[in-house]
């Protein structure tokens, strides 16, 4: 993303919401499916046996959740919402049933993986997977999770980390262009705590609980947020 941003030259960009739309999208995919991908190529992989790429049809189904809660509400066989609905029902509905395939399939996919590498390696699918295959071991379900609710909880994860974060980093991203002096305090901290290591040898856990100014940094901007979306801000 940042490549991308210096390539704009001295013209620079106007917006940042777009691109933290995918960077979030990334963040989602990797951390939630265990899918990366380069910054301009996140959905540029049709997987065989479909016609969009995941990265695609996550994008649909999280960008038109009021269309997915609308189609999915009519329960309009497929066949009929052309000739009924507008096309963005016909393109939601496609997105959906390609998402759900998705889906099916990388669970089938990290259940076959999930015994070979460690908890630590772990992405949230996995972890779920773990948590669901403890009913199976002892044989009781009360406490575990179902099939349908390792998808479930997929979905509300990404639905509800998408815009959040999007969001969250372009507030960020325009406040600290504003202001050279707290970059400058940031820089120190960050060069202080990580030096001349590469990203390769970075280590999250070791890492991150270090990075305080980062961390009140981004408390703050999102207090802030919270405090300027809020009705009674607007109304004072």
């Amino acid at each position: 993303m940042l490549k991308s941003w210096v390539a704009a030259g001295k013209s620079g960009i106007s917006n940042t919401r777009d691109d933290t739309m995918v960077l979030a999208l990334h963040v989602l995919t990797a951390a939630g499916f265990g899918k990366s991908y380069d910054f301009d190529n996140a959905t540029s992989t049709v997987t065989e046996g479909h016609k969009m790429t995941f990265g695609d049809a996550l994008h649909v189904v999280l960008s038109k959740f009021v269309v997915v809660l609308l189609s999915s509400s009519l329960n309009i066989p497929r066949g009929a919402v052309a000739k009924i609905l507008p096309r963005s029902f016909t393109d939601v509905q496609f997105a959906i049933a390609e998402f759900k395939q998705y889906l099916v399939e990388m669970v089938a996919e990290e259940r076959a993986s999930v015994g070979k590498k460690s908890e630590d390696q772990d992405n949230l699918m996995s972890a779920l997977l773990r948590a669901s295959d403890l009913r199976d071991a002892k044989g009781d379900g009360r406490s575990t999770l179902s099939e349908d609710e390792i998808y479930g909880n997929l979905f509300i994860y990404s639905f509800a980390g998408h815009d959040t974060t999007a969001g969250t980093l372009a507030y960020a991203i325009t406040l600290l262009a504003r202001d050279n002096e707290i970059q400058s305090w940031i820089k120190e901290e960050i060069n202080a705590v990580i030096g001349k290591e590469q990203d390769e040898t970075w280590d999250y856990e070791k890492l991150f609980p270090q990075l305080k100014r980062c961390l009140a940094i981004m408390v703050s901007l999102s207090s802030a947020i919270v405090i300027t979306t809020s009705p009674r801000f607007h109304q004072s």
